[in-house]
C-alpha cells in the first residue's frame, strides 16, 4: 500500500513522462495531480520493433501502460480538448489492446476551462505588453483564479440535470462585461489608435477558434438566455459521452491504497514553475510540489512510501523569466553562422545537431562568447521543444542551488536525471553552484549583510534572481556515447564524477539514469 509521488526540480520539461512510465511497471494506477493541457509528457515504446512516441496533456502518462488513470481534482480540464485526447489514444494504444474508455477517470472537482477563460488568458497576455510572462494560451491560469474566486465550473456542475443552466446564466453576463472591458483597455494602450482591434479579429489572428470560442464572439449581439443555450447544446453530448467517468476520485485513490495497491502521482510543470515557490510571477497557475499532490488530490499523506524528483543533466525553461545559467542568444547565433560562411565559403553548411554541433563548438572556443551557440546546441541536440507548444526551450548549464531548493520543499527521496547523453560530446561541462548579485542597491540585498551580494541558495524574488550572475564549477566531460550505456558502472569516469558532484550539491541521492527517449536507456545507480 504504497503511493509513489514524482514531481520536477526544475523548470518542468524534465522528463516526468519517461521516469513515471518507468515507474508505472511496478503501480496499479496513476493520478494526476494539478495543471492542466498547458503540458505534455512524451513517451517512447516499441512497437513491432519501430519506435512509437505518444504524447499526453491531460490524461496521466499511465495510460500507456493500460493503467487506471485518474485526472485528479487539482486539475483544470476542458471537455473539448480531453475528448480529442481519449480518441487520440485509443487509436494510439491500438497495438496494446488496452481498453482506453474504461481505464480514464475524472475527478468531479476538476474545474473546467471554457471559451471565454481562452480569451481571457490570450487577452490578458497581450494587455501585459512587454511584461509578458509567456503563457501557454490554454485558459489556464483564468480557470484557477475563477476557481478561487469561487465563480468556475466544475465537473459535477454539468451532471445535475438544470443547473448548468443557470450556470451559465450566470456567469455569462459578467464574462461578457469583464472581455469587453479587457478589449477596451487593449486599445487604449499607446499606439493601438490606428489598429482597432476586435474579439473576432482576437480570434481570427490566433486562431483560438474552436467552435465554442468562435460562438463566443458572437456575445456582443445576442442575449444570455440564447448563448447559454449554444454553449448547452455544444458541450452537452460532450459531457454525456464523459460522464461515466466523472467520478469522486479521492474515494477511489484512497480505496486502493487501502487494498494495498501501488498509485503513482505525477505532477506537471516543475518546482520553480510553483506559484508559491517559484520565480512568480513567470510560474504556472498551479502548485507542483510533493505535499500539493496530496491536497490537491485527496488521499491519504500516511501512504506516501517515496518522493521522486526529475531533474535534467541541463536547465531548461520555455517562456519570459530570469535565467541565470541561460547560454542561448539568436542573434549572437546568427553572426556566429554568418561568420563561419564568411570564414569558409558561403555554401559552407554547419549542422545544428548530434556530435557535429558539438565538433563545431569546440572549434569556436576562441571566441570568448561561443556559449551562445552551446545554448542552441543543447536546444537542438537535446530535442528540446514543448511536447505541448513545440515551442523552443532555452537552455542553460545545470543549477544546483534550484535544485536543491527543490529536494528540500519536496522532501525528495532520491532524483532521476535524465538526458546525460545530451552532454556526451562536451570536453568540459559546468554546474552553478552559487551566484553573485550584481543589481542596484536595495533593502533586501542590504538586510543580508556582508555575504548580500552572494546567493548559495536559490533567490525567491524573481527580481533578484534577475541579477544575478552564476558562479561556475566547470568539470572534464567525457566525450564518449553513452546512449548504449545499460548500468552505471559503464558509464565513463567523468560521466560518474559529474552525477556525484550533483549528489553532493543538492543533498540527494541519485538512483535514476536515464541516457535516451527509449524505455531500455534508463537504469538504476546502485
Amino acid at each position: 500500500m504504497s503511493g509513489i509521488i514524482v514531481v520536477g526540480t526544475q523548470w518542468g520539461d524534465e522528463g516526468k513522462g519517461k521516469i513515471t512510465d518507468l515507474l508505472a511497471e511496478d503501480c496499479d494506477a496513476g493520478v494526476r495531480s494539478q495543471g492542466g493541457a498547458n503540458a505534455g509528457h512524451t513517451i517512447v515504446v516499441e512497437v513491432n520493433g519501430q519506435e512509437m512516441e505518444i504524447i499526453t496533456h491531460e490524461c496521466p502518462s499511465t495510460i500507456i501502460r493500460g493503467l487506471t488513470s485518474i485526472i485528479g481534482r487539482g486539475t483544470v480540464t476542458n471537455p473539448v480538448t480531453l475528448a480529442k485526447e481519449i480518441d487520440y489514444l485509443k487509436e494510439k494504444l491500438k497495438p496494446f489492446g488496452y481498453d482506453v474508455e474504461s481505464k480514464i477517470f475524472l475527478d468531479e472537482g476538476s474545474s473546467m476551462i471554457m471559451p471565454w477563460h481562452i480569451l481571457e488568458d490570450v487577452i490578458g497576455e497581450m494587455l501585459k505588453g512587454k511584461g509578458k510572462i509567456g503563457s501557454t494560451a490554454k485558459g489556464i491560469g483564468p480557470t484557477y483564479t475563477d476557481r478561487y474566486s469561487r465563480n468556475g465550473l466544475r465537473a459535477v456542475d454539468f451532471l445535475i440535470d438544470g443547473f448548468i443552466g443557470r450556470r451559465f446564466d450566470e456567469i455569462i453576463d459578467a464574462k461578457k462585461l469583464k472581455i469587453n472591458r479587457m478589449v477596451e483597455d487593449l486599445n487604449k494602450l499607446p499606439g493601438m489608435d490606428e489598429k482597432r482591434i476586435t474579439l473576432d479579429k482576437i480570434i481570427e489572428t490566433l486562431s483560438i477558434g474552436d467552435k465554442p470560442d468562435a460562438t463566443f464572439a458572437r456575445i456582443y449581439a445576442e442575449n444570455a438566455s440564447v448563448f447559454s443555450k449554444q454553449l448547452l447544446d455544444f458541450y452537452m453530448p460532450i459531457i454525456d459521452n464523459l460522464a461515466d467517468k466523472i467520478k469522486d476520485t479521492s474515494v477511489m485513490v484512497n480505496e486502493m491504497l487501502k487494498q494495498g495497491k501501488n498509485v503513482l502521482f505525477e505532477g506537471a510543470q516543475g518546482f520553480a514553475l510553483s506559484v508559491v515557490h517559484g520565480t512568480y510571477p513567470y510560474v504556472t497557475s498551479s502548485n507542483p510540489i510533493a505535499s500539493a499532490a496530496i491536497s490537491e488530490t485527496g488521499f491519504n499523506q500516511k501512504y506516501v512510501e517515496k518522493v521522486v524528483g526529475v531533474v535534467k543533466a541541463y536547465t531548461t525553461r520555455v517562456g519570459a523569466g530570469p535565467f541565470a545559467a541561460e547560454l542561448a542568444d539568436e542573434k549572437r547565433l546568427a553572426a556566429e553562422i554568418a561568420q563561419f560562411k564568411h570564414e569558409n565559403g558561403k555554401d559552407a553548411k554547419i549542422k545544428l545537431n548530434n556530435q557535429e554541433m558539438f565538433i563545431f563548438l569546440e572549434g569556436n572556443k576562441r571566441n570568448p562568447e561561443y556559449s551562445h551557440v552551446l545554448g542552441k546546441a543543447l536546444m537542438v541536440f537535446g530535442g528540446e521543444y514543448g511536447a505541448t507548444t513545440g515551442r523552443p526551450r532555452r537552455c542553460g548549464w545545470f543549477e544546483a542551488p534550484l535544485v536543491k531548493r527543490a529536494v528540500e520543499v519536496n522532501g525528495t527521496t532520491e532524483l532521476a536525471l535524465t538526458k546525460l547523453d545530451v552532454l556526451d560530446g562536451l570536453s568540459e561541462i559546468s554546474i552553478v553552484t552559487s551566484y553573485e548579485y550584481a543589481g542596484p542597491e536595495n533593502r533586501y540585498i542590504k538586510n543580508r549583510g556582508k555575504s548580500g551580494t552572494s546567493f548559495s541558495d536559490f533567490p525567491f524574488s524573481a527580481e533578484i534572481y534577475s541579477h544575478c550572475k552564476p558562479i561556475l564549477k566547470t568539470m572534464p566531460g567525457w566525450k564518449s556515447d553513452t546512449s548504449n550505456v545499460r548500468s552505471y558502472d559503464e558509464l565513463p569516469e567523468n560521466a560518474r564524477n559529474y552525477i556525484e558532484e550533483i549528489e553532493k550539491l543538492v543533498g540527494c541521492r541519485v538512483g535514476l539514469v536515464s541516457v535516451g527517449r527509449e524505455r531500455s536507456q534508463t537504469f538504476e545507480k546502485k
